[in-house]
């Protein structure tokens, strides 16, 4: 029930934006209808009434029936090949986390040079740069599998947030916090926005970037 309630407080959004309120100056009502839209699609990613691809889907019809743009035009940003790359990459990110996979690789690594606190740091470090590669998020290696396990390691030391956090986990979050933004520019799968600079550098500039010239 909380649910439709949900969809109903979306769409009450979105007359509210897009119906009730002016459109600033020099901005069409159709152009401030597709705003009313955008707005409550994001807003439709907070509450979720239902999961994201739903809320996206009603977003582009209503983009279609409400902002009167043509669906060939709406779908269009769908058949870049941009796009297909990413959900592949976010694919295959899931496969590597569901399967516990990245959590080995990084084991792997710890037990070759985990022998000291740099070491580990080390370890955590090629761990994180090596699952770039095929996870666009910092977010979900940082975040979902790097931390978890630095802050495992630091407690095996009594090293927990507070008195002791310098006796390990501040140097190991420190290093993992350094090492992401590293990652993150490595590769073009580091993260998502990379993609989206290297589709802008080709609709700009003219500059094709591939993963390979990327990674050069």
């Amino acid at each position: 029930m909380r649910r439709y309630w949900r969809l109903l407080l979306l769409v009450a959004l979105y007359f509210l934006l897009g119906h009730v309120i002016p459109p600033p100056q020099g901005v069409t009502p159709a152009g401030w209808r597709i705003t009313a839209v955008l707005i409550s699609v994001i807003a439709g990613f907070i509450l979720r009434p239902m999961p994201n691809a739903g809320v996206v889907i009603l977003g582009l019809a209503a983009t279609v029936v409400a902002g009167r743009v043509p669906m060939a035009k709406v779908l269009a940003g769908y058949a870049s090949p941009t796009v297909w790359l990413m959900l592949i990459a976010l694919l295959m990110s899931r496969a590597i986390i569901d399967t516990g996979l990245a959590r080995r690789i990084a084991l792997i690594f710890i037990r070759g040079f985990g022998q000291t606190s740099l070491g580990v740091a080390y370890a955590l470090a090629f761990s994180e740069i090596m699952l770039a590669a095929g996870i666009p998020s910092v977010t979900a290696r940082s975040g979902g599998i790097m931390v978890p396990i630095a802050s495992s390691i630091a407690e095996l030391y009594d090293s927990r947030p507070g008195a002791t956090a310098r006796r390990l986990g501040n140097f190991l979050m420190t290093s993992l916090y350094q090492t992401g933004a590293i990652a993150c520019a490595m590769f073009i799968t580091g993260q998502v926005s990379n993609v989206l600079a290297a589709k802008l550098a080709q609709q700009g500039a003219g500059v094709e970037v591939t993963a390979y010239s990327w990674f050069l």
